[in-house]
């Protein structure tokens, strides 16, 4: 039993730093798994990609939307959601009313509506029919920064705090004509 022992130890010795060797010195014998170094890097390697595929996925859910205009990333802005609707059909999401009166000058006659987010509410309302307040000392989405109300009396409210001019839609389309020249 002890030369086993012995010559089982000598041919561990010669595997050193590339085996792992497990001994149990308690029942007089030497026994060993035969896992190599680079089977363990191997699949603790693939393991590894295996968990970071899965857990970037997880935490990663695809393309950033971004708005149509500027590129703005429009999880941020729910707040100044703006979707504009062509004669075709097509619908374009912008972070705001200014990326939204951009677009409508833009597409001319293939504009057919929009669609603005109440900023009291968050509620979506039809954008020609709303009320705006430009210029205010509140920037939502971007400077000077149109903020979108679905009703006057609330335009009116906001901008007693906050300054600013209230405008209609069809004013507010006039004055970005002019700062886009």
């Amino acid at each position: 039993m002890k030369s086993e022992t012995s010559t089982n130890r000598k041919k561990l010795d010669g595997l050193k730093g590339k085996v792992w060797i497990f001994e149990h010195l308690n029942f007089g014998f030497v026994s060993y798994f035969d896992i190599r170094i680079s089977d363990l890097k191997t699949t603790y390697g693939l393991t590894l990609i295996i968990l970071i595929l899965i857990f970037g996925s997880l935490s990663w859910s695809g393309e950033v939307k971004r708005c149509i205009v500027c590129g703005m990333d429009l999880s941020k802005y729910p707040h100044t959601k703006y979707v504009v609707t062509t004669t075709e059909g097509k619908e374009f999401q912008t972070c705001g009313v200014q990326c939204g009166l951009t677009l409508h000058l833009r597409l001319k006659e293939k504009f057919k509506s929009a669609t603005a987010t109440d900023l009291l509410s968050n509620r979506p309302f039809d954008a020609q029919k709303g009320f705006y307040v430009y210029k205010s000392t509140v920037i939502t989405d971007m400077a000077p920064g149109f903020i979108s109300f679905a009703t006057r009396a609330n335009a009116e409210k906001f901008q007693k705090g906050f300054g600013g001019k209230v405008v209609t839609y069809q004013e507010a389309l006039e004055i970005w004509k002019e700062q886009m020249k």
